[in-house]
């Protein structure tokens, strides 16, 4: 049987593609350094389900690492297995394979009224290929991430107090963002195999600097500023890594939150009072847990994005 969905590096030298286009492409690769290799490294290929899509293997590495230290879970709050994720992976494939037959159909004009000339289908490509951002990635494996409310049931159902970090899967939510990465890399198969066709648009988009080499592989990444994060972003940062932890068990604050609250408005720059506020339903959970910066799933999602952006492993 074979593969439906063709590997878009067959056929293609990177040498020859315009230096713009190539920056961009390789700036898809969801943080080389942390998750490694170029965008789209592997392949995943299920011969009884006839389907094969490609991904950036470091997402799978990152949902191995969630399972063998028992942080992922199913939607009915069972511990996932290694071999579980096929399933996840089917639904994926099957979402993907959908995304990339449907992107040429969509490029039909939405009104009747007009017909899309060459440099209208064009755009339409481009404008699908470089959707990505620092904050949203296109055909990321989807993580659901477990409200308060839910770590308490589950604590209590699992007679443990270690589930703060643990996330689940959703098969609709895994389906949504195959047809995502499907659109995405279909999009991006056009352009790397008729690069001069878009060159002008990358170079007025997405001007390269001169005497610079394209960002492959070892090319270092930009700095980014998150010197307008609110409050709550900085106390569930300092939380997911870990060190909350750290310095909850070091003197004087092993036995002051209060201390811990104005070393960190020392660090910060932000009120002591605030901080504790946030800080208190974390390391006590007898305390309110009304003020608790987890009680907002999106701002969790948002900071745990960024860290992983960074390059920080989420535990």
């Amino acid at each position: 049987m074979s593969k439906e969905i063709k590997n878009l590096y067959d056929d293609l030298n990177l040498k020859t593609i315009p230096k713009s286009i190539l920056d961009k492409f390789f700036s898809t690769g969801h943080y080389k350094e942390y998750w490694g290799g170029k965008p789209f490294n592997t392949e995943y290929f299920n011969k009884s389900e006839n389907l094969n899509f490609f991904y950036n293997y470091g997402q799978k590495k990152e949902l191995i690492k969630l399972i063998r230290d028992k942080k992922l879970l199913s939607e009915e709050n069972i511990f996932l297995t290694i071999e579980d994720l096929n399933n996840y992976f089917i639904e994926y494939g099957k979402g993907f394979k959908k995304g990339y037959y449907q992107f040429e159909k969509d490029l039909a004009p939405e009104n009747t009224l007009f017909k899309n000339d060459d440099q209208q289908i064009i755009y339409k490509i481009f404008s699908k290929a470089i959707q990505d951002t620092s904050l949203k990635k296109p055909g990321l494996f989807a993580l659901s991430y477990i409200n308060h409310f839910q770590i308490e049931d589950l604590n209590e159902l699992y007679k443990t107090e270690d589930l703060k970090f643990c996330s689940y899967l959703k098969f609709d939510e895994f389906y949504k963002r195959g047809i995502e990465a499907g659109f995405f890399y279909k999009a991006w198969s056009i352009i790397l195999h008729n690069p001069i066709l878009f060159e002008s648009l990358f170079n007025k988009h997405f001007k390269p600097k001169k005497n610079e080499e394209p960002q492959l592989e070892n090319k270092k990444e930009s700095l980014i500023d998150y010197d307008n994060s609110k409050l709550t972003e900085k106390i569930i940062a300092l939380n997911e890594s870990g060190v909350l932890d750290f310095l909850k068990n070091i003197e004087p604050f092993n036995h002051s939150t209060n201390s811990l609250a104005q070393f960190l408005s020392l660090c910060l720059g932000e009120k002591t009072v605030s901080i504790q506020s946030y800080i208190n339903p974390i390391i006590n959970k007898k305390n309110d847990q009304s003020k608790s910066p987890y009680n907002t799933i999106k701002t969790v999602e948002k900071v745990k994005l960024k860290l992983i952006e960074i390059g920080l492993k989420i535990k």
